[in-house]
């Protein structure tokens, strides 16, 4: 009796027919995400009427714009004095107390020891520049109930004598009331002094680096004062309404354009494997990296001679080069236990890259869900820089009974 054939075995490969009276997993399918739903749209409705909120009762100039010593906000109306006209500040001491002015000075000689820039104007004693004044128009302060005049008792005792302007009690080594004119450059509205111009300063009033007294005045009070004024969410909301555009660009669209290079690139024979394999051997590369720089700042700093770095500083450079070498080894460790696993995830990746070609709309499904996070990001943006300007201006008074 003959053996009975088996059965042929299904072929491999072959594509599956879904039947005709198929209607996939529909039937099946419900809302199952209710609560998170209705966080989200809590949220979203919450979000809102705070914007809303902040916009009607707020004013992002408070933010994005300076503030001068006397509460006014440079290039606005807002405050006692209007300076519309006068949209930059010029430092006037160290505190970043100073005043609004229309133009940020550009001076030829990069400074005049022999003209101040005060509270009260400009101060210049005998000597001084005629060019100077025609550089730095200071919005008018006689107005304001905080201005603190200049003389020569107070801001220039020996006008012979540049050096002794430094001392004085207006100008008070970058404490007081008034400040060298300087050449300087705009950054975000304010007038930053060039370094050549300082260095120049310093050669005329302080040249030999003499030991000058210090604190003449009790800044105590006042450095208090001056440090509630600056809290980190400000100047947070101030850095990301300014770079606002920064961050759209290389937030956003730098990622799409991104996706899409590497998306075609993933078609491209040994394209993924050299870019998976140099990821993980560039990962490593730059923690060691870091840990040997660490450490060899460690050095530098620990035999600089006079020291720059305090010892806890010097131990703390140190204790991240060892942590660095440490994280170092456990991904080298990991990178030999799961060599597998990367190439199967290399693998997939490959067939998902087949997908994309059989499927390329699908491609933009990551563009649209990055288009709804950015339209949210625009709003967010928007509502929490105007809710942290909401509030109104507190000035403290400048303890004067030391003035003669």
């Amino acid at each position: 009796m003959g053996k009975e054939s088996e059965p042929e075995p299904e072929r491999m490969g072959d594509p599956l027919q879904a039947p005709p009276d198929f209607n996939g997993p529909i039937k099946s399918r419900r809302f199952t995400d209710v609560l998170c739903t209705l966080l989200l749209w809590m949220m979203w409705i919450s979000m809102t009427g705070l914007g809303i909120y902040g916009m009607q009762n707020g004013d992002l100039r408070r933010i994005v714009y300076p503030l001068d010593f006397d509460g006014n906000v440079c290039g606005t109306d807002l405050g006692e004095i209007n300076m519309t006209e006068y949209p930059y500040l010029y430092y006037v001491n160290d505190y970043s107390g100073g005043v609004c002015v229309k133009e940020c000075p550009h001076l030829t000689n990069l400074t005049d020891p022999f003209t101040l820039v005060t509270y009260d104007g400009l101060y210049q004693v005998e000597g001084f520049d005629p060019n100077v004044a025609a550089n730095i128009s200071v919005a008018d302060y006689s107005s304001s109930n905080n201005t603190l005049d200049c003389s020569n008792t107070l801001c220039y005792p020996d006008y012979n004598d540049p050096t002794s302007s430094l001392t004085s009690i207006g100008v008070n080594q970058g404490k007081g009331f008034a400040y060298y004119a300087l050449d300087t450059y705009e950054v975000l509205w304010r007038c930053v002094f060039r370094e050549e111009a300082t260095d120049k300063l310093d050669a005329i009033v302080a040249p030999n680096g003499s030991n000058l007294t210090e604190d003449l005045i009790n800044q105590a009070t006042q450095n208090e004062h001056i440090k509630k004024g600056y809290s980190i969410s400000q100047n947070l909301t101030n850095d990301l309404w300014i770079s606002r555009y920064y961050i759209l660009a290389l937030g956003f669209g730098a990622p799409i354009v991104i996706g899409f290079i590497y998306a075609f690139l993933l078609r491209i024979p040994c394209v993924l494997a050299v870019m998976v394999w140099f990821s993980v051997f560039a990962t490593i590369g730059i923690v060691f990296a870091g840990a040997w720089y660490a450490g060899e700042t460690a050095s530098q700093w620990k035999a600089a001679d006079p020291p720059v770095y305090n010892e806890d500083e010097i131990k703390a450079a140190t204790y991240a080069s060892y942590a660095l070498y440490g994280v170092g080894g456990i991904l080298v460790l990991l990178f030999l236990f799961m060599r597998k696993r990367i190439q199967l995830a290399m693998g997939c990746v490959k067939e998902a890259s087949k997908a994309i070609m059989k499927m390329p709309m699908i491609i933009f499904f990551p563009v649209i869900q990055g288009i709804g996070f950015m339209l949210f990001m625009i709003a967010w943006t928007v509502y929490s820089v105007n809710i942290a300007s909401m509030g109104d201006f507190a000035s403290f008074g400048v303890d004067s009974s030391f003035l003669p």
